[in-house]
């Protein structure tokens, strides 16, 4: 057990601990002076011998004692007089401090505190302590699984951004048929505008309906591909139209830089990016970079264009599949305008504007 007197509740008079006494807990005044007798701790006798008693040495005296499992106090005044019997019987001659010895008995054995309600105490602290380490590991535990988890979040982030680049280069490389999904294919339809034929630029071989719905052919066979341009020309931004071709087996639809001219050459240059069907058969993709002919699986009867401007991009569209078929690769010097030719073996109309659907 541990035992510990003090003097006025803060002055440290003696202290024994860990079976030792510690001096160096001492207050200095007291140093040498006191003895605490080891022999009778057990049966808990805790007295303390003061010597060299001084009338500076009067106050409350308190003893504290703590074993395992239980503890203890006592208080006592201490009460020093020079003319008492005691300070006169051990005076030293020819001086006037006190030789006296006095023993302290705090027979703290007799005063011991209730044992149960220490022990539950105990029990509960040590209660607490546990469950405080488990939750100490298990917090230790959740950081580890959450920088796991961040890691590995992080890691299929990385994974998911070059899919999507390869995805993308994958698309420019072979522009193959993609489904676009419903955030792609809303964002570019809400880009949708109203293409109008300009009658001004159509060929003389060509009809313009008045609303600007219908273009078809209608004169002699002179020109392969008789053309009409939209009214509206773009120099920036992105744009969609439909054009519905039905199941006419010749067609151009696109864009182009020749505000002037009203038939499209057999074999376009540069300033023309187009899609183009010769005999229902054979679908090309025309543009300065070169033709590539496309296979596609059915017929498509409703197309829709897509123009992102800055983008350097024209990306054709089954509309009523969303399925995506080839995109031309721009850039656009300067102003484009929507193309149109019905081409010259029947008098089927190409039906522009057509309403949007959002499939």
């Amino acid at each position: 057990m541990d035992v510990r007197w003090m003097r006025n509740g803060d002055e440290i008079v003696h202290v024994y601990a860990t079976r030792a006494d510690l001096e160096g807990r001492q207050s200095p005044r007291f140093k040498g002076r006191t003895r605490l007798d080891r022999e009778p701790l057990g049966s808990g006798n805790v007295s303390l011998q003061l010597n060299d008693v001084r009338v500076s040495d009067e106050g409350s005296y308190q003893c504290y004692v703590v074993s395992k499992s239980w503890f203890a106090d006592s208080t006592m005044k201490l009460k020093v007089s020079e003319d008492s019997e005691i300070s006169k019987q051990w005076a030293v001659s020819g001086g006037s401090i006190l030789a006296a010895v006095m023993a302290i008995a705090a027979l703290c054995y007799s005063t011991r505190k209730p044992t149960k309600d220490f022990e539950k105490l105990q029990q509960d602290l040590n209660s607490l302590k546990g469950e405080n380490e488990r939750l100490r590991k298990e917090n230790e535990y959740l950081k580890k699984q959450n920088e796991n988890f961040k890691e590995y979040s992080r890691g299929l982030e990385n994974k998911i951004k070059v899919l999507q680049e390869d995805l993308k280069e994958l698309r420019r490389n072979t522009n193959a048929c993609v489904y676009a999904l419903d955030k792609e294919w809303i964002k570019m339809t809400d880009a949708h505008v109203n293409v109008t034929p300009d009658p001004d630029t159509a060929s003389p071989s060509l009809t313009v309906s008045e609303d600007g719905s219908l273009v078809r052919f209608t004169g002699e066979r002179a020109q392969e591909w008789p053309s009409v341009l939209g009214r509206e020309g773009f120099t920036s931004g992105r744009h969609y139209w439909q054009v519905e071709v039905g199941v006419k087996g010749n067609w151009i639809l696109g864009v182009s830089t020749h505000p002037h001219e009203k038939s499209i050459p057999e074999k376009p240059e540069e300033g023309y990016w187009l899609m183009r069907l010769v005999k229902g058969k054979t679908c090309t993709a025309v543009s300065q970079s070169g033709d590539q002919i496309l296979q596609l699986e059915k017929g498509c009867q409703v197309w829709g264009v897509c123009l992102d401007y800055e983008g350097g991009r024209l990306s054709f569209y089954n509309a009523e599949t969303r399925f995506h078929i080839y995109t031309l690769e721009g850039p656009f010097p300067g102003q484009v305008y929507p193309i149109f030719s019905p081409g010259s073996h029947d008098k089927g109309p190409l039906i522009i504007n057509v309403k949007v659907k959002n499939v």
